[in-house]
């Protein structure tokens, strides 16, 4: 399945907790205007690495790292290597939590670069106040 949207949330899901709640509704609202989606967050021992559910498709990173900055760091591996995947069709990617796209800053100007010289006009919509240095790269 090529995804349109893409969803990251460095969070364990579903949970039976508040931000479970947040993320189906995120997932369902994506899901409504930009299936099919591939949504991307944490695992445990207690769900799958990989399900699909009509047009959304979860992957789990397996394996919790007990330091917060291993885990982190694996996650964001993680979600660069899905988009690249999911490159040539994704439309949105959204990340759950204000600093879990920082380090995607620049990987999403990457792609950004060659679709601008290519005609096609695609944006970065973020309110991240380190992206502001990086919008002048991007017009």
């Amino acid at each position: 399945m090529q995804a349109r949207a893409l969803y990251a949330a460095f969070d364990v899901y579903p949970q039976p907790k508040g931000s479970s709640s947040h993320i189906a509704s995120m997932i369902a609202a994506l899901a409504r205007d930009f299936a099919p989606v591939c949504v991307l967050c944490l695992g445990d021992a207690e769900l799958p690495a990989n399900e699909i559910d009509g047009g959304v498709e979860i992957y789990r990173l397996p394996g919790m790292h007990a330091h917060v900055l291993q885990r982190a760091t694996a996650f964001a591996q993680f979600v660069e290597f899905h988009a690249g995947r999911h490159a040539a069709t994704l439309k949105l990617i959204v990340y759950r939590d204000p600093w879990g796209g920082l380090g995607h800053l620049n990987r999403v100007l990457a792609v950004r670069l060659p679709l601008r010289d290519e005609g096609v006009d695609a944006r970065i919509v973020t309110n991240s106040p380190f992206a502001e240095g990086l919008a002048a790269l991007a017009r």
